[in-house]
Formats: structure tokens, C-alpha cells, sequence
């Protein structure tokens, strides 16, 4: 089971100590980083901008269609987080990710990115999912 949580590093911990601690291998979380983590947020940016380690990246694609608008979701994952400052500060950490999202309407196209952290070893569908 993954839980899915947006918010800092005392919720990750409050939320593993209610349900027994780290030890309890069913306990997973996904966390959004925010504005809350500028320098994480930043790390991950980088990586996932870079074209060339893109590509060694774990990728994942959908295009939906409806109501006139058409949204394209990319999702990129790596569990290669040695280059990851602070990561020791995540109790569990295991993987990086990150969320393209592309809303096209006949007036505009919008592009936002989301970044996130899991202590489960996810694939890129598997972050497209959770992350919804």
C-alpha cells in the first residue's frame, strides 16, 4: 500500500509512527515537493531537466482527450539517488520523480511540472498513477 502525502518531513515521520513506525515494510509514501523544499525541489528540477540523464530515465506517457481540451501526462522516475543532497534526511527514500503535465485548448497551452519523492522504487506509470 503507498500513501500518498503533500507536505514536509514531520508529517512524513508523525505518519510512519501512527502506523508503527519505518519498519513496517506495507508503509510507503509519495510525497509532492513544494515551495516548503526549495533546495530538494531544485535538486530534482535540475536532474529532470537535464536531456541527457532524461533519457536513463524510467518514462511514462498518456494523452487524454475531453471537453475540448486535450492533456498530455509524462511521468520520469529514478531510483539512482546517490547525487541526491540530504537524501539521508528521508527515512526510506528510494526514489525520485518527477510529472509533465500539458493542458492544449484551442486558446493556449499550458505546461506545469510537479516533482516528487517515494519510498517505494517506482516505475514512471506507477508515479502517474499515485500522483494523480
Amino acid at each position: 500500500m503507498l500513501y500518498r502525502r503533500r507536505n514536509n518531513r514531520r508529517t512524513q515521520r508523525l505518519f510512519l509512527q501512527r502506523r508503527g513506525g519505518a519498519e513496517n515494510r506495507d508503509i510507503g509514501f509519495l510525497l509532492w515537493i513544494a515551495q516548503r523544499q526549495p533546495t530538494l525541489k531544485q535538486d530534482i528540477e535540475d536532474y529532470v531537466q537535464d536531456e541527457d540523464l532524461q533519457k536513463s530515465m524510467d518514462t511514462f506517457t498518456t494523452v487524454e482527450k475531453n471537453s475540448g481540451r486535450i492533456e498530455r501526462r509524462t511521468a520520469f522516475t529514478t531510483c539512482d539517488i546517490d547525487w541526491l543532497y540530504g537524501k539521508e534526511e528521508w527515512t526510506n527514500l528510494a526514489c525520485v520523480g518527477a510529472v509533465n503535465t500539458q493542458f492544449t485548448t484551442k486558446k493556449e497551452t499550458t505546461n506545469e511540472w510537479y516533482y516528487y519523492i517515494s519510498s517505494r522504487k517506482l516505475t514512471a506509470e506507477q508515479l502517474l498513477k499515485h500522483a494523480r
